[in-house]
């Protein structure tokens, strides 16, 4: 994808149609050199190593759910409005620079030691972070945040008192 500078928009995902799941055979995509992309679909591969543009000026939305990727940062992208990174090896999900960030899923990834920092994320309308080893969870910050799910983690309490466009909430422990 080198080659292709003015890419904007670019799906290689893996498919999901009905109950045929085909996963693709991608291990490692290389997307510096695409600085006018707006919008990537990676998921669905066996990705371990997904390398992002150098300049993401324009970027707002990142799809790589159901990859190998341990390790990715997002924090270079100002206008950023969806970032999904669910089912990965993730133990960092740092999105405490995307101040435009309206949905995050990071579901499936190993957050324990490091949490989830959402309070910069003023515009959060969607957060999905079940299973994530979390022991803690402050939305205080995310006053239109409209869904939370968040089961299976280790969260002891969770103050909704700021977060009045709630219409979904999930924080069961199966």
């Amino acid at each position: 994808v080198a080659y292709f500078r003015n890419l904007e928009h670019m799906n290689v995902s893996g498919t999901d149609v009905g109950e045929e799941k085909r996963v693709g055979q991608l291990r490692s995509v290389d997307l510096s050199s695409n600085s006018r992309l707006r919008y990537i679909n990676v998921s669905r591969n066996n990705i371990e190593s997904l390398i992002l543009p150098e300049s993401g000026q324009r970027l707002e939305e990142i799809r790589c759910h159901i990859n190998r990727i341990e390790e990715l940062n997002v924090s270079k992208y100002p206008r950023l409005k969806v970032y999904e990174c669910w089912q990965n090896r993730l133990s960092e999900v740092d999105i405490t620079s995307n101040l435009e960030l309206e949905e995050l899923a990071c579901a499936t990834n190993d957050l324990f030691e490091s949490g989830l920092d959402v309070s910069h994320n003023v515009k959060l309308v969607k957060l999905w972070c079940d299973d994530d080893g979390l022991q803690q969870l402050d939305v205080s910050q995310n006053p239109l945040l409209e869904e939370l799910y968040c089961p299976k983690n280790d969260i002891g309490s969770l103050d909704l008192s700021q977060n009045p466009k709630l219409r979904l909430l999930n924080v069961s422990e199966t």
